[in-house]
């Protein structure tokens, strides 16, 4: 076996079953793991700590809230990492079969590598947390409900951080965020009345 097939990960090795479209690998920590490619998708959130995470020759300087969407085929590896801890979130999109926009839920083979790179705020790490973790339980049962909640709850999982990303080199809060103040804003005055360009002007949105 040479050098380039033992660093080629199936997924036979990683999805419970046949009928699995999504499995959870948690990295509690992430060792250094040399680059690599594999026959399925996958999203990277980093937990805590912080590493190099090389994709396709790119070096990304990573940390608690970064997010990769990872195609098949995709070259990446870590490096150089101190406490990093991720949660790998395993898919195949040839899988998938519930009726969803998934083209715009997860950037793919179309999406050029920059599209493919996020940060998550502190709200939406915290929000997707239980998520995943009742995700990790599912997709380790083979019966048929737990292989459709699973994906039910990769659903979950995809529309929440999309809703919750923003581009890594941006301030500007996620629209989710947003909107979560915005509810917040209006709840508590609700007493007295509530101008827009206030809340815009003090968010400096």
């Amino acid at each position: 076996m040479d050098r380039m097939s033992q660093l080629k990960l199936h997924t036979s090795d990683f999805f419970f079953t046949d009928n699995h479209a999504v499995t959870v690998e948690d990295r509690l920590p992430q060792p250094i793991f040399p680059i690599h490619t594999h026959d399925f998708y996958e999203l990277v959130i980093v937990l805590r700590g912080n590493g190099l995470h090389i994709v396709n020759d790119v070096p990304y300087y990573i940390t608690c809230g970064d997010l990769f969407y990872i195609n098949a085929n995709d070259r990446h590896g870590y490096e150089s990492v101190d406490s990093l801890e991720l949660n790998n979130i395993l898919y195949c999109r040839d899988r998938l079969n519930l009726l969803s926009d998934w083209p715009s839920l997860l950037p793919g083979d179309e999406s050029h590598q920059d599209q493919r790179y996020w940060r998550l705020s502190v709200q939406g790490m915290s929000e997707i947390r239980p998520v995943i973790d009742t995700l990790t339980k599912e997709c380790m049962k083979s019966d048929r409900l737990s292989v459709q909640l699973s994906e039910s709850l990769f659903l979950q999982l995809s529309l929440l951080l999309k809703r919750y990303r923003h581009p890594p080199n941006s301030y500007q809060l996620a629209d989710g965020q947003l909107l979560d103040l915005l509810m917040l804003a209006l709840h508590s005055g609700i007493s007295k009345s509530f101008r827009m360009e206030d809340f815009c002007q003090q968010h400096s949105l």
